[in-house]
């Protein structure tokens, strides 16, 4: 199981490249939704690669929970300068 939920994981990381590297090509001015979703896929990605790929999720929940809060804390601290 472990096996398919790595690529399952390395699919879904690969596919969300793809999606914000499109989002990358609006160029509007009626796209502020743009920065924040791109931000909130690359907290996705960050996500699934600790938590899958560095086994944080067996790791002590203390972990989990700094990881949890130092990744809402950047993107948000990004998302409103």
């Amino acid at each position: 199981m472990k096996k398919y939920l790595n690529e399952i994981t390395w699919v879904l990381l690969v596919s969300l490249i793809f999606v914000s590297y499109t989002l990358t090509d609006i160029n509007n001015e009626s796209t502020r939704w743009v920065l924040p979703l791109i931000l909130v896929l690359s907290m996705m990605k960050f996500i699934g690669v600790s938590f899958v790929f560095m086994e944080i999720k067996n790791a002590n929940i203390a972990w989990k929970i700094i990881l949890s809060v130092f990744i809402t804390a950047f993107v948000s601290i990004i998302a409103f300068i």
